[in-house]
């Protein structure tokens, strides 16, 4: 198992990390408009007026919905926060919280790495323990064989091919146990690394 491609699968794979990071963009939204409610606020503004002007109140009503004596108004309004106390303590609140999922998002990763890096070395030792009980296997397999042909010739004994025999089948379940704790070892790793389901086909 190569430890830097198993940090990179664990990183994009492990649900809590990546649910760690998505709540972290989201306080970084959360801060950008808590900082925004800080600056001063510029509007345009505009209106249109009309007005009946005539000496007379009936022909000055009737006015009132005819575009005559109309003025416009526009315009920029500035509002400038002086204090501001609320906001402030909006924005400061804000950015305690952003903060606070960034160290929870180094501590997950900490503990990812660590993990990550022991479940590594685990397989890796099972790995090379599992190849060195496959060598005694075979070494033991080829001095049986060795010694039925000697048999066969008159030049071994029956005690010793078994004795012989015997040695070959318990150097043949040493490799098995080894093997055993080797794949043990490689789910373990996939599950650390949250790709379990996905390995076997249980998830997409």
């Amino acid at each position: 198992a190569d430890l830097i491609k198993s940090l990179n699968e664990a990183f994009i794979a492990n649900r809590e990390y990546r649910a760690r990071k998505k709540n972290l963009e989201a306080k970084s939204v959360q801060l950008k408009m808590k900082e925004n409610s800080l600056w001063p606020e510029v509007d345009l503004v505009g209106t249109l007026a009309v007005n009946g002007v005539d000496r007379k109140f009936s022909k000055a009503n009737r006015r009132l919905t005819t575009n005559k004596h109309s003025y416009y108004y526009g315009g920029i309004e500035v509002s400038v926060p002086l204090e501001n106390r609320e906001a402030r303590g909006e924005f400061n609140k804000a950015m305690l919280e952003k903060e606070k999922s960034i160290i929870e998002i180094l501590k997950v990763e900490k503990e990812i790495a660590t993990t990550i890096d022991e479940k590594v070395r685990d397989v890796n030792l099972n790995h090379d323990n599992a190849k060195c009980f496959a060598q005694i296997k075979d070494i033991q397999y080829a001095k049986f064989q060795e010694e039925e042909k000697k048999l066969k010739f008159g030049r071994s004994s029956s005690k010793i091919v078994i004795d012989y025999q015997r040695d070959y089948m318990f150097a043949a379940i040493r490799e098995l146990n080894a093997m055993l704790k080797y794949y043990s070892a490689l789910i373990d790793l996939e599950n650390e690394k949250d790709t379990l389901l996905k390995r076997v086909g249980v998830i997409g």
